[in-house]
């Protein structure tokens, strides 16, 4: 039987595919083609004109004569990672999807893209949804709510000083920087194997962690570093004359956990309260003590990273919205 010849295309080992059609964001009444390296996205002008001032601007330059045409639409090659764009036109498209946003890395790519196309609303949700893990009162801080959050910002501290930084998030620096202090001095100078802190930042957060211990010690938690023994109040010294000496503080408190500072984050239980012995009186001082002391910490936190405070931080992060960023560094606009 004789075979039919066919014909056989051999690529060559470097070839890499063309850009495909991103069928979820590929409208058939979409006017312009955004492409990067991996997808094309037939999407609508007008729609993004309006999230955008950006694209706006983008979209109203005069384009070169012979122009690319896709199915009869113009075609813009975009800069940006493939998923990032992908993340912010499905934001914007599907408003229902923005207000269930949590995932982290969904959120740091959509923070960074809307913040480079001032995508304001955008922006915004992104930087409420980090703030849940990078709370901004300490209210927020104590909410056990959000405490996963809080954690997976903990483990991502140094990635998240340099988005905030990046981003002009300024709001957001305080307890990103307090959760640098909770990292061995070791990944605090190198980093964490994939991101590390600016010179700057290391030497804040160095400066920072030794004035969190000094608030530790003489602020809100003094009760950890009183001798062994040691009366608390007039009262306590009556009693100990009278019925002898307070159970002793748990040994390991103050040896284990100053090697990072836990001004704000260590509250100690009812019945640990009750295991440092002393009268009734001093441990309601000792409380009322660490209350007050962790509210003046926070209220302090943004200066001792060399931050300012936070009135002054909340100013600078919505004068932005004012005076956008990107208004003054404008390597994101075409020439």
């Amino acid at each position: 039987m004789q075979q039919d010849d066919c014909d056989v295309v051999v690529l060559p080992e470097d070839h890499v595919p063309g850009p495909s059609r991103y069928m979820k964001l590929w409208f058939s009444d979409g006017n312009v083609v955004l492409r990067t390296k991996e997808h094309m996205m037939l999407v609508h002008r007008s729609l993004l004109s309006v999230h955008s001032r950006v694209l706006r601007d983008m979209f109203t330059m005069p384009q070169p004569p012979g122009e690319e045409l896709r199915n009869g639409h113009p075609v813009i090659d975009m800069p940006d990672e493939s998923n990032h764009l992908i993340h912010m036109l499905t934001s914007i498209y599907n408003p229902y999807l923005r207000a269930h946003l949590y995932d982290f890395d969904f959120l740091v790519a959509l923070l960074r893209i809307s913040t480079k196309y001032e995508v304001t609303d955008l922006r915004q949700t992104a930087v409420d949804r980090l703030q849940l893990g990078l709370p901004t009162t300490l209210q927020a801080f104590d909410d056990p709510t959000h405490a996963k959050a809080r954690e997976e910002a903990m483990d991502n501290a140094i990635q998240l000083v340099n988005l905030v930084r990046e981003t002009n998030c300024p709001e957001l620096l305080p307890c990103a920087f307090y959760y640098c202090t909770q990292l061995p001095t070791t990944t605090v100078l190198e980093g964490d194997g994939v991101h590390s802190l600016s010179w700057p930042d290391v030497a804040a957060c160095l400066k920072g962690r030794e004035l969190l211990f000094d608030a530790q010690r003489n602020d809100t938690h003094r009760f950890m570093f009183a001798a062994n023994g040691e009366a608390w109040c007039s009262h306590c010294d009556y009693e100990v004359e009278v019925y002898g000496p307070h159970p002793s503080p748990p040994v390991n408190l103050a040896s284990t956990q100053t090697s990072r500072p836990i001004c704000l984050s260590y509250v100690p239980t009812d019945e640990l309260w009750d295991s440092l012995g002393g009268c009734d009186l001093c441990i309601a001082e000792h409380k009322s003590l660490l209350k007050y002391g962790r509210e003046g910490v926070w209220k302090k936190l943004p200066s001792m990273f060399g931050l300012g405070t936070w009135e002054e931080l909340v100013k600078t992060q919505y004068a932005l919205l004012d005076e956008p960023y990107y208004e003054k560094n404008t390597w994101h606009r075409r020439a």
